[in-house]
């Protein structure tokens, strides 16, 4: 925990405690967990990463690029599937 005007650390500290962390993290958490879990492998006991960012993605241009390219590619499917049955709520 940071003190009123402490700078904040320039990357993850490791926990200050002698047991290793448990860390549950979803979306944008999974990215500062990874971080931590390369970081200071010997301090983390359990990690749950859910909706994974890849941290390797180097813009954040690059990673909304492929974000929306997946999101076009999952409305194209649903398109397909539309077409071929006839419960989709789309047909008139």
């Amino acid at each position: 925990m940071r003190r009123p005007g402490q700078a904040a650390p320039s990357r993850p500290q490791p926990a200050r405690t002698s047991r290793p962390a448990t860390f549950h993290g979803g979306s944008y958490g999974t990215l500062l967990g990874g971080q931590y879990a390369e970081t200071y492998p010997r301090h983390v006991r359990a990690m749950v990463l859910e909706s994974v960012i890849d941290h390797s993605v180097p813009t954040t241009r690059d990673f909304l690029h492929a974000e929306a390219a997946t999101a076009h590619d999952s409305f194209l499917e649903f398109v397909k599937w539309c077409q071929r049955a006839t419960d989709c709520a789309l047909h008139d």
